[in-house]
């Protein structure tokens, strides 16, 4: 005898799940990307030059303020999103006119205070370790002779603290000279005339160098110094460095944001190690390539010759082999 089951009773029917809204996503991102590559185009076509990072780097707490707000709003309503777009738009047409006026956020109207610089040679001294760390400034750094290992003046912002220290250790002599407690607050002032880093550097020693930009124009010429290892990181800005004519010497140069050229002279062999990093490379020069290497034809039998390693940053460097 077969056993029928009981009746199941009827299943209700579910009421359609609405669909979600599909999430906003961030348009902060996009907005900076668009923009940096705006930037990038309108200097190509030479309407404003490299002093336009210096500027957006000061107005980085923008960005954070557009991100937040992007978040809290736009993410959720249209007109949220043209707010955001509104406040990135008018930081960045800041940035520019900044850059085209030289008027900067910094603390206070004061004067700049101006600095010499005078650190004689040690007598006790068999080698020279020197760092040069300048803050927001517009650094132009040579050589001389005489007796001095530094020489020059520094025209330092308010504000800013200029700090030197130098010590021999067992015939190794290390001299620091480097610029702290830069405050950035709402204030306005004119730094034409201010900022300005005069450095001399003795060129009968041997010595290794390094040498950190910071924020502003840079001039760094070693054509005529006694470099046995050479470090170069430049920040925000335009930076030229003239490297040493004679020597053997390995150095390191890592790019910032802006642009950095390096000038090679003439009768110094090379072999050059060029990472483009986000932006790009070009290399002038007569030099055979492999891979990221540029070596030139008489690199093993030059007794003047260097190795150097090159990482860019945002923006461009130029390598000019004469």
């Amino acid at each position: 005898m077969t056993m029928q089951s009981p009746m199941q009773p009827p299943m209700e029917p579910q009421p359609p799940v609405p669909p979600q809204a599909p999430r906003r996503r961030s348009i902060v991102g996009p907005v900076i990307l668009i923009l940096l590559g705006l930037l990038f185009l309108l200097k190509n076509v030479g309407l404003f030059d490299w002093n336009i990072w210096a500027a957006l780097w000061r107005l980085w707490p923008v960005f954070l303020i557009a991100a937040g707000l992007d978040i809290l709003l736009g993410r959720r309503t249209n007109w949220g999103s043209w707010v955001v777009v509104a406040v990135i738009v008018l930081a960045v047409g800041g940035a520019v006119f900044m850059a085209n006026t030289s008027i900067y956020f910094t603390e206070g109207h004061g004067t700049a205070v101006k600095e010499e610089l005078r650190v004689p040679l040690d007598s006790n001294a068999k080698t020279y370790d020197v760092s040069i760390q300048p803050g927001i400034a517009e650094l132009k750094l040579v050589d001389i002779g005489g007796g001095n290992l530094v020489e020059g003046s520094v025209n330092r912002l308010s504000g800013e603290n200029l700090v030197q220290s130098k010590d021999n250790n067992n015939g190794d002599f290390r001299y620091v000279l480097k610029s702290e407690a830069i405050n950035i607050v709402p204030g306005f002032y004119d730094d034409r005339d201010q900022g300005h880093w005069d450095v001399f550097l003795n060129n009968t020693v041997p010595m290794r160098l390094n040498v950190s930009t910071g924020i502003g124009k840079s001039e760094v010429n070693l054509t005529h110094l006694n470099i046995t290892d050479l470090r170069v990181s430049t920040g925000i800005g335009e930076a030229t460095v003239f490297m040493p004519a004679k020597g053997k010497f390995y150095g390191k140069i890592n790019s910032g944001i802006g642009k950095v050229t390096i000038e090679i002279p003439k009768g110094i062999a090379y072999k050059i190690k060029a990472n483009a990093g986000l932006g790009a490379v070009r290399f002038n020069g007569d030099s055979g390539r492999s891979g990221n290497y540029y070596i030139s034809d008489d690199y093993d039998k030059n007794a003047n010759r260097m190795e150097l390693d090159i990482n860019g940053g945002i923006g461009e460097v130029v390598i000019r082999a004469r």
